[in-house]
C-alpha cells in the first residue's frame, strides 16, 4: 500500500523537481528554498499525525509524504501562477514541442539518471561485499554512507547553484566570467572538502560512538571507515564540481563519462578488487578510490575544455574589433 500511494502520488514529486530547477534557472532561488523547506517541514509535521493520531501506520507515512509534495508543488507553482519570472511555463503559448529542445534535455540530464542508478545498483554490491565481515560491517558501511551523504549533499547544492552562473556567462560569451566562477566555486568546495575531512578524521570515533553507542565493533569499523573517506574528501568535492561544469557548459558528453565513472565504471571494479587485496579497510575504500579516479579523469576533461574556451569574452573582442 505505501509504494502504490507513493507512486500514485509521484506526480507532485515531479512537478516539485522540474519547478524547483526552473526557478533556480532565473535566480528565484529564495522562493525554490523555501518550497523545498515547506515540504519537509510539513512532512516531519504529518508523519505523526498520520501514523499514530490517525492510527494509519506505514500507510499514513505514505499520505503525509504525499501531501507534503503536494502542498510544496502548490508553493512552487504559486511563483507562476502570480505572473512572476520571465519564463512562464505555465501559458500554453510557451509550449512548443520541438526535437532538438528534447535531444539537449536528455543529453544533459542522462549522465544525472546513471550516476543516481549507478549508485543504487553499487551501493547493493557495496554491501554485498561487506556482509563477508557480518553485520558490524554492513552497519558500518550504512552509517559512513549517510555521513558521506550529508557532504556529498553540500557538494550537489554548491555544484547546482554553479550551473546557473557559469551556463549564462557561457552562453553569452563572456568566458573570463566564467573562470572566475569556476575559480570560485572550486576554491569553496576545496575548503568544504578539507574542513568535513579534518572534522571526519580527528572526531571519528566520537562520530561513530554518536550513532551506535551501544556496539564497540561498529564503532571501530566505523573509525577505520570514517576516516579513509574523510583523506578523500577534496577529490571527492573537486569531482562533483567538475560534474556541474560539465552540464553548464553543455558538455553532456563529459558529465556521463564522469558520472558513469564515479559511480559504477571505477567503482565497481573497486569494490571487487580492494576488498581482496586489504580485507575490510578495502570494501571501505572501494567508494572513496573510484571517486579519485574520477576525479583525475575529471580533471583531464576539464583542462581539455578550458583549453577550447577562448582566453577573452566575446563582448570585449567586439568591442575592440570596433
Amino acid at each position: 500500500m505505501y509504494g502504490r500511494i507513493i507512486v500514485g502520488g509521484s506526480v507532485f514529486q515531479m512537478v516539485n523537481m522540474t519547478t524547483n530547477n526552473i526557478l533556480r534557472s532565473e535566480g528565484a532561488a529564495i522562493h525554490s528554498s523555501v518550497g523545498q523547506i515547506l515540504g519537509a517541514a510539513l512532512n516531519i509535521i504529518l508523519d505523526p499525525i498520520f501514523i499514530f493520531v490517525f492510527d494509519m501506520g506505514v500507510t499514513g507515512a505514505a499520505v503525509a509524504t504525499i501531501v507534503s509534495q503536494a502542498v510544496s508543488a502548490l508553493w512552487l507553482v504559486s511563483y507562476y501562477a502570480r505572473r512572476k519570472g520571465v519564463i512562464q511555463p505555465l501559458s500554453p503559448r510557451n509550449v512548443r514541442l520541438r526535437p532538438w529542445v528534447f535531444r539537449e534535455v536528455m543529453e544533459l540530464g542522462f549522465p544525472t539518471l546513471v550516476r543516481q542508478v549507478l549508485g543504487s545498483l553499487s551501493f547493493g554490491i557495496l554491501n554485498n561485499a561487506a556482509a563477508v565481515w557480518g553485520d558490524p560491517a554492513i552497519a558500518t558501511i550504512s552509517v559512513t554512507f549517510r555521513l558521506f551523504l550529508l557532504v556529498l549533499m553540500t557538494l550537489i547544492g554548491l555544484a547546482q547553484g554553479l550551473q546557473p552562473l557559469a551556463g549564462y556567462n557561457f552562453g553569452a560569451r563572456r568566458y573570463g566570467r566564467v573562470r572566475r566562477t569556476l575559480r570560485i566555486v572550486f576554491v569553496t568546495a576545496v575548503g568544504i572538502g578539507a574542513g568535513a575531512g579534518l572534522v571526519g578524521f580527528v572526531f571519528a570515533t566520537g562520530i561513530m560512538r554518536l550513532f551506535v553507542p551501544q556496539d564497540a565493533e561498529v564503532v571501530r569499523m566505523g573509525t577505520v571507515a570514517l576516516r579513509i573517506v574523510s583523506v578523500s574528501l577534496i577529490p571527492v568535492s573537486l569531482s562533483i564540481m567538475f560534474g556541474g561544469v560539465f552540464q553548464a557548459l553543455g558538455d553532456g558528453r563529459s558529465a556521463l563519462l564522469l558520472a558513469a565513472g564515479q559511480q559504477g565504471v571505477f567503482l565497481i571494479p573497486m569494490i571487487l578488487i580492494l576488498p581482496r587485496l586489504f580485507g575490510i579497510a578495502g570494501v571501505f575504500a572501494a567508494q572513496p578510490a573510484g571517486f579519485l579516479l574520477a576525479f583525475l579523469v575529471g580533471a583531464w576533461l576539464l583542462k581539455r575544455s578550458l583549453n577550447e574556451m577562448p582566453a577573452e569574452d566575446r563582448a570585449d573582442a567586439d568591442a575592440e574589433a570596433s
